[in-house]
């Protein structure tokens, strides 16, 4: 052992090399899988089939995303020109390090190379790694009786599906090569264990008669699940040394467990009629059961109906122009279903020095049940000129009442956490387009166009009472929004105070020629002439006394230097406006008015976390039959909006950011004694208007419009002919090159407009719209692809 805490090597160079270090072992991903089907026919009107698939997957890497800790993060976050290298280490290690000769900007030893001013350096940050083992088995039998051929078919479907995952974060003994981090110097292991079963089993009758020009199909059945999860963690702190990688070597331990059981029952029926072959209707249902419904409620039953006419297809149907020409409908209702444990009043562990005891968790609900949506569509599609041209138009409409909201209920009762509680409404509706047509046609060339545009509105109508849902738990820099008469994950925030106008109903606005400032603190909105004037007298000091940024750092008027932040709506409310458009910083926010169901005016927000418009276009291209070429773009525009956090933290924080270039020679010019007093006003009203963002102005300037055209897919398929194919004593035999995400045309700023910081994490209404916020994440990669397929 040559020193208590240097002992590691990071995946980065110039760090320490007294441990051998595998790259191969610290970011690599395995998989593999395999399945089966098997159909025998023991008698003639009895059909047995068996299917599996099994799949092992290995994943290990270092820490990164939207992590303090990850190492992309740490590096955007860093300050090169605050970098350094250790000139000399602990004395049992000896000799003097420094930077390294023969690689200038490398350490040859510990140090701080990026200038990193907190958390931990990039190079220790590699030094912790996550992994995922993941086992997923999934089996099904099914038996087919046809006791009536063509007119009565019962067949049973069992399945199971068992998945196993152990997750683990590891940091090593000694992990702090750079003597910089004080994370866990001594080490850590944190693991989690899930175990998911789920059994299923569908049974259902089919019976199929014709009455003349008329078809009749019914089909009656019922399905069944089992789900149970177990889940398991522990964690370890404080090695005593290197080498030691399971939770129970840690000076402190711990551990929790929990376990889930949820049972679902359902019965269906339906019936279809057809006439002639061309009209068919169809009516049915569904009525469901589960163990997560309160005691107090009966069982939800889900109707559904849908009709079809293809007039095409009537027997005195003969038009050239029109050669397909389909309408059709439909109306029916589908379920979200709560959590396992959501309708129970529940307790939790609580230690005290008198001993182990209880403390209240959740409320419970026993008339918990689950939130129903009702939806219907109508669309038509067209066939032209014998189909070399295809057209398809569908417009929606969906509503959801006794939407799954996590509800404060009054804290005297003794549960303060939120409840899942059936309070909420929602509202959306659409437009969905397709065009495909057969442009070229010829012998050994033909091209096929084909574009898709689909066009989203939706709307929170109601909260059943509750104040407004900020999505994301109480971390402030998430700004996304579930607020009665916006969008769903609306972007809201600070935004600067505006200039006065007949709508606003804010206590301050500004007048002519104010400004969002009282620099000098006399309770009076500033003009510029009083900021150039502070300039003047308080920031032409030695080195050391300058005006820095974060002198302006104080909201509230009268009483701070500002920028002050606007009310528009006057709720004495700041952080919940509509966040302003960073390309039109002076605008009040997007925003327009529209009418709810009642007739009564709203200002709906603009500035939100999916776009208005989505879609696609492309080409399919064949030569000779046997080389085919596609292209594939995809769009979002509209209304569509990040939360570019990753840059809030580089434009704003004086601490793990204000690297990106412009706001750092902003903050330059400010604290420059050289500078005028007009060139330091500048500089602040531009910081102002675009990067000042973070505490204590949580979403200023941090919505950026997000639209793009990314080209998605390139692909290339070259199939050889049957002959050669034959000659190598295969029936088939096919390469394909194709590449994805190879471009991205966008207005946005930050690393990728299709990142977002956490996924979709379940049936709570307010956790699913966390969307759109760029936090550290990798960007979606370029990928290249070479496949060859044969057949025997």
């Amino acid at each position: 052992m040559v020193g208590p805490y240097f002992l590691g090597q990071s995946t980065l160079p110039g760090s320490f090399n007294a441990l051998p270090y595998d790259p191969a072992k610290v970011d690599f991903i395995r998989r593999y899988q395999m399945g089966g089907n098997v159909q025998l026919f023991p008698k003639e009107r009895l059909t047995l089939g068996v299917g599996f698939m099994f799949a092992d997957v290995s994943q290990q890497t270092p820490e990164n995303a939207n992590n303090i800790y990850g190492v992309q993060s740490s590096l955007l976050n860093a300050k090169p020109e605050n970098g350094n290298c250790l000139q000399s280490v602990n004395r049992k290690l000896g000799g003097t390090y420094g930077e390294d000769p023969n690689r200038p900007g490398h350490c040859a030893g510990p140090g701080n190379p990026w200038g990193n001013l907190a958390f931990s350096t990039p190079r220790e940050n590699t030094m912790s790694r996550a992994t995922v083992d993941l086992d997923h088995f999934n089996a099904n039998a099914k038996a087919t009786y046809t006791p009536v051929t063509n007119k009565l078919t019962f067949d049973v479907t069992v399945g199971v599906d068992i998945t196993n995952s152990r997750e683990a974060t590891f940091m090593p003994f000694a992990n702090n090569i750079d003597f910089f981090s004080g994370r866990r110097p001594d080490g850590q292991k944190f693991f989690d264990a899930r175990f998911n079963r789920e059994i299923t089993m569908d049974a259902r009758g089919r019976w199929s008669e014709s009455f003349g020009l008329v078809s009749s199909q019914l089909t009656i059945g019922g399905q069944g699940f089992l789900t149970k999860n177990h889940f398991r963690t522990g964690s370890g702190q404080d090695f005593p040394g290197p080498g030691f990688e399971v939770t129970s070597a840690g000076a402190n331990r711990s551990s929790g467990e929990s376990f889930l059981e949820v049972v679902n029952l359902g019965l269906m029926g339906e019936e279809q009629i057809g006439f002639n072959g061309w009209a068919f209707v169809t009516v049915g249902g569904r009525w469901d059961r589960n163990s997560a419904f309160g005691e107090a409620t009966t069982g939800q039953f889900y109707p559904k109906v849908n009709a079809s006419l293809v007039f095409s297809d009537m027997p005195n149907w003969n038009s050239t122009l029109l050669s397909t020409f389909r309408v059709r409908g439909a109306l029916g209702r589908s379920g979200l279903q709560p959590g396992a444990f959501d309708r129970f009043r529940t307790f939790g562990p609580q230690t005290s020095q008198d001993g182990a005891g209880f403390s209240p968790r959740q409320l419970g609900n026993d008339s918990l049940k689950p939130e129903v949506t009702t939806e219907w569509e109508a669309g038509a599609e067209f066939g032209l000129f014998e189909n070399r041209l295809g057209l398809e138009v569908t417009r929606w409409a969906r509503r959801t009442t006794d939407a799954l909201v996590e509800k404060q209920y009054p804290p005297s009762g003794g549960f303060w956490r939120t409840q899942l509680t059936n309070v909420g409404e929602l509202e959306a509706s659409g437009w969905e387009f397709r065009v495909e047509g057969l442009v070229i046609d010829r012998p050994g060339f033909s091209m096929t166009l084909h574009a898709n545009a689909a066009y989203l509105f939706q709307r929170v109508v109601s909260l059943g009472g509750s104040p407004p849902i900020k999505v994301g738990g109480t971390y402030d820099r998430y700004r996304n929004w579930l607020f009665e008469g916006q969008a769903p994950g609306v972007l809201l925030g600070a935004v600067i105070m505006q200039p006065c106008n007949s709508g606003t109903k804010a206590k301050y606005c500004l007048q002519p020629g104010q400004l969002p400032f009282d620099v000098n603190l006399d309770g009076k909105l500033d003009t510029r002439a009083d900021i150039e004037a502070f300039f003047a007298r308080n920031c032409d000091r030695p080195a050391g006394q300058r005006c820095v940024l974060d002198l302006f750092n104080n909201p509230t008027f009268p009483g701070g230097r500002g920028p002050f932040l606007d009310d528009r709506n006057g709720d004495n409310d700041f952080l919940t406006e509509c966040m302003a458009d960073r390309t039109s910083p002076k605008t009040t926010g997007n925003f327009k008015i529209m009418k709810d169901k009642n007739g009564k005016e709203y200002e709906y927000c603009l500035t939100k976390s999916y776009p208005d418009w989505s879609g696609s276009f492309g080409s399919d291209i064949t030569v000779a039959r046997n080389l085919r070429l596609n292209v594939l773009f995809e769009y979002k525009f509209g209304n569509f909006f990040v939360s570019n956090l990753t840059d809030g933290f580089r434009n704003s924080n004086p601490l793990i950011g204000r690297n990106n270039r412009r706001p750092a020679e902003l903050e330059a010019i400010i604290e420059d004694p050289s500078k005028s007093p007009q060139e330091k006003t500048d500089a602040l009203l531009e910081f102002i208007d675009l990067y000042k963002e973070l505490s204590p102005y949580p979403g200023l300037n941090l919505a950026e419009k997000a639209d793009f055209l990314r080209l998605r897919e390139v692909g290339i398929t070259y199939t050889a002919p049957a002959s050669f194919a034959q000659r190598l004593g295969l029936s088939n035999l096919s390469f394909n090159v194709s590449g994805r995400n190879l471009a991205l045309f966008t207005p946005y700023q930050g690393i990728d407009p299709e990142m977002n910081a956490v996924s979709t994490r379940g049936a709570d209404l307010s956790a699913n719209y966390l969307d759109s916020v760029d936090a550290w994440s990798l960007p979606l990669p370029r990928m290249i692809n070479f496949s060859v397929r044969f057949g025997f």
